[in-house]
This record gives structure tokens, sequence and C-alpha cells, in this order.
């Protein structure tokens, strides 16, 4: 996954809110992204369930950046078998090294 093309994203946290109008009909919005959807009449919680996803976004996608440093980091360690130094392993990670 190419995490680069979210560069630039409004910044989290998200957040979820739930209303309901004067019929009861309820609506999710997270305002940060301008979404909003209503529950559909089925009583399916799929909308809510998308909402919540569309909320967690930032989250995630930080994640996902955590977790690709964190394995480039180990194959890092792991491909250098002692041979380097904690700095020249840093700077390969970042791709800094020649």
């Amino acid at each position: 996954m190419n995490t680069e093309q979210f560069d630039g994203h409004t910044p989290g946290p998200w957040t979820l809110e739930e209303m309901e109008d004067d019929e009861g009909q309820q609506w999710f919005e997270v305002p940060a992204v301008h979404y909003t959807t209503k529950q559909s009449g089925d009583g399916s919680q799929q909308e809510y369930a998308d909402a919540q996803l569309i909320a967690a976004a930032p989250d995630l996608l930080a994640e996902v950046k955590r977790l690709r440093d964190v394995v480039d980091f180990a194959i890092v360690v792991l491909e250098c078998n002692g041979e380097k130094s904690q700095a020249d392993m840093l700077k390969r990670l970042r791709g800094e090294e020649e």
C-alpha cells in the first residue's frame, strides 16, 4: 500500500457524531471529512460501521505506518547480521545510506 497517497489528509482525531431527527431517523456524521449518512430503515448497522471505519482512518493509517517502520527495521537488523552499527542501520532504514 502506498501510504504517500494519503499525505495531506485532514489531521485526526476524527469523531463520529450520532444524531436523531424529529421522526426518529438516525444520522451518523464524521464532521472532519464532511461525511454524513442516515441509518437505513431495515435496522442494518452497516452505515454506522462505515462511519466508525471512516472516523478511525487517521489512527489506522498511523498504525500502518508504525508497523511498516517496525518491519523495515527488523529486516535491516536481520540483513546486517551484526556487521553494521546501529547508526548505519537507521540510515538504511531512512533511505539515507549510499
